[in-house]
């Protein structure tokens, strides 16, 4: 029988917060969305718990520490994580600027699976490559862990899995909002300035991590 942690009730408030504040995962199932359809925002969901649940094992086996612990690791884990948002940014830019057409033009020719599949590694990737999963899961989680009775690996995977949960709970609300949003930021242009914030927001968001001391 699987003991339920001492502090549940506390993790699942701060969760909660976070679930409902908006970050790059959020911003990039809003865009996927209004590029394309739901589904999409529903592959970056997916993406984006899955990473979670990927930081919540490496946690529980004490490799995610290692970021928090080790100023080098933790640096190099923010550089790649603003490398690739930045190139998020830039490719998105890039659409705005030069016009090219929405993913969903593209669906004949390159198949749903290979939209799908493309949106679930962007939300895998943002999330794997975010130093502050890194921070959640090493830092402010152990506070939620009282060593004296719950058992700590199983009590990290279940707080991992509730996490991941919350976050694509929230995340398909914020897709599902979008798309019912999309009939009025569908046309061309309003999709050329959605991808400008996006992108400026990305590269923003990377120059902030890279620029950011340890």
């Amino acid at each position: 029988m699987i003991q339920l942690p001492s502090h549940l009730g506390s993790f699942l408030g701060v969760v909660g917060l976070l679930t409902i504040t908006p970050g790059p995962d959020t911003v990039l199932v809003v865009r996927n969305v209004i590029a394309g359809k739901w589904d999409d925002g529903l592959a970056t969901a997916f993406g984006s718990s899955v990473g979670l649940i990927v930081w919540g094992v490496a946690s529980a086996f004490g490799i995610s520490a290692l970021f928090t612990l080790s100023a080098l690791s933790f640096a190099v884990l923010r550089s790649l994580g603003a490398g690739y948002l930045a190139y998020l940014g830039v490719r998105l830019l890039w659409r705005a600027i030069t016009g090219q057409s929405a993913p969903t033009e593209n669906r004949n020719s390159a198949g749903p699976n290979a939209t799908f599949a493309a949106s679930f590694r962007q939300g895998l990737f943002t999330n794997l490559l975010n130093p502050k999963a890194a921070a959640f899961f090493s830092a402010l989680l152990p506070q939620f862990i009282s060593t004296k009775v719950d058992p700590v690996f199983s009590t990290t995977i279940i707080y991992a899995c509730i996490a991941s949960s919350s976050a694509l709970v929230g995340l398909s609300v914020y897709a599902l909002l979008a798309a019912r949003a999309k009939a009025l930021l569908s046309h061309r242009n309003a999709l050329r300035a959605l991808d400008a914030l996006t992108g400026a927001a990305f590269v923003t968001i990377a120059g902030r991590l890279a620029l950011k001391e340890t």
